[in-house]
């Protein structure tokens, strides 16, 4: 089963990961997600946040594993990159089924087109009236992905 973690938003929604970065950032991401034993099969970055679809090994509960991404990562850009970087509190996770990944995938990769044409799936954009709980899941709308 895969996993889609929406938008890991910037500190304050800040325009923080620059071209100059982006690139290695998502790298670093991808390398601690097999440090966790878990992979990421694809990521997508915007200015102001970032997109993975990652799959999360059982022996690592999700909240360790988003931890993990976002402590080291912030430490990464902050000290290796020498950029001050923080990612905003929270986060969003959605389980998806393996006839989803493509769509997700997809997704995922081209977000820079997606956003510059407009063409967004909101169920897969951080949207602050979000409300899941715990035993919620994610039911794509047909057709959506």
């Amino acid at each position: 089963m895969a996993t889609f973690l929406p938008s890991r938003l910037a500190k304050l929604r800040q325009e923080l990961i620059i071209p100059e970065i982006e690139e290695r950032l998502l790298g670093f991401m991808a390398h601690e997600a097999r440090e966790l034993n878990g992979s990421v099969m694809a990521s997508g970055a915007m200015p102001d946040h970032v997109h993975l679809l990652a799959t999360i090994p059982p022996s690592v509960s999700i909240s360790n594993f988003v931890k993990q991404l976002k402590g080291s990562s912030s430490r990464f850009v902050t000290r290796d990159l020498g950029l001050p970087f923080e990612w905003q509190a929270g986060y969003g996770v959605f389980t998806i089924d393996e006839s989803d990944v493509p769509g997700v995938k997809d997704y995922v990769l081209n977000q820079k087109a997606h956003h510059k044409s407009g063409q967004l799936i909101p169920r897969l954009e951080w949207n602050a009236t979000w409300n899941y709980g715990p035993g919620d899941s994610f039911v794509p709308t047909p057709g959506v992905l």
